[in-house]
C-alpha cells in the first residue's frame, strides 16, 4: 500500500497546509447538517444488515459447506476453504464489472444517487442466501450432497451485490457528511461492519438449531428488509442525505 501511494504521488493534486486550506473547519453544524449526520448514523445498522449474507461467508457458510458440499473429486478431498480462495478472484472481477457498468451507464443516462446504488446492491445480496436456501431444499428431497457450484453461485451473486453496496455506501458517507467532520463520518461508516459481524456471530450460532433452508432464508429476509428500507430512503430521504445533490 505504501509503495503504491509513493508511486502514484505525482498524480495527486497539490495539498495546501491545513492552516490555509481549512479556515472554516471550526464552523458549527447547521440544523440541516445535523439532520444529515443523524440520518447517516441511523442508517448504520441498515447498511450493516445488507452485509450479513456476505460476512456469513467467513463463518457459518464454511461450517455448513464442509458438512453438506460434495468436496470429493477424483479421490481427493477438497478443503472447503478453497471456496474462499475462489471468492477473492470473484470479488476482483465483480468490482471491476461494477465500475465498468456505472461508467457505461453514466455515458447514456444520469447516474443515480449513491443511496439508490446501495439499494440496488442490497437486492443482489438478498438473492445470494436464497440460492443456498434452494440448495438446501433440493438436498432435503434428494438426500445427496450439494454441488460446490451452488457455493460458487452464492459467492458470485453476493460479490456483485457487495461491489455495488460497499464502495457506494462509503461514497454516500463521504459526500453527504458536512465537510468539517467528513473524515470522522467515514470512520463512523466502518462501524457498520462491526455491527454486521456481531450479528453474524449471533446468527451463526443458530446454525445447529435450525433447518439449513430456514437458516439461509432468515439471512435473505434480513438483507431483503434492509433493501426495502434503503429503497424507501432512496425515494423519500435523499434530500436529507444529499442536500446538495438533491
Amino acid at each position: 500500500g505504501l509503495a503504491t501511494y509513493l508511486a502514484g504521488r505525482k498524480w495527486l493534486p497539490p495539498a495546501e497546509p491545513r492552516a490555509r486550506s481549512n479556515t472554516g473547519a471550526a464552523r458549527r453544524l447547521t440544523s440541516s447538517e445535523r439532520r444529515t449526520v443523524a440520518a447517516l448514523v441511523a442508517l448504520l445498522p441498515v447498511i450493516g444488515a445488507t452485509e450479513v449474507g456476505n460476512q456469513q461467508m467467513f463463518n457459518a457458510f464454511l461450517v455448513w459447506g464442509e458438512a453438506n458440499f460434495e468436496l470429493r473429486f477424483a479421490g481427493f478431498d477438497m478443503p472447503v476453504t478453497w471456496l474462499l480462495s475462489a471468492d477473492a478472484a470473484i470479488a476482483v472481477v465483480c468490482m471491476t464489472l461494477a465500475i465498468l457498468f456505472w461508467q457505461a451507464y453514466a455515458r447514456r443516462w444520469k447516474e443515480p444517487a449513491d443511496v439508490v446504488k446501495v439499494a440496488v446492491g442490497a437486492v443482489f445480496m438478498t438473492l445470494a442466501p436464497l440460492l443456498l436456501t434452494a440448495a438446501s431444499l433440493a438436498q432435503r428431497v434428494t438426500g445427496a450432497k450439494i454441488s460446490p457450484g451452488w457455493g460458487l453461485a452464492f459467492e458470485v451473486v453476493n460479490e456483485l451485490g457487495f461491489a455495488l453496496v460497499a464502495p457506494m455506501a462509503l461514497s454516500l458517507y463521504s459526500r453527504a457528511a458536512p465537510r468539517q467532520i467528513q473524515g470522522l463520518m467515514i470512520g463512523v461508516y466502518y462501524t457498520s461492519f462491526f455491527l454486521c459481524n456481531v450479528a453474524v456471530g449471533r446468527l451463526g450460532g443458530m446454525l445447529e438449531q435450525m433447518d439449513p433452508a430456514t437458516f439461509w432464508l432468515m439471512h435473505a429476509g434480513i438483507v431483503g428488509a434492509s433493501a426495502a428500507v434503503l429503497a424507501v430512503v432512496a425515494v423519500w430521504g435523499r434530500r436529507v442525505l444529499m442536500p446538495v445533490a438533491a
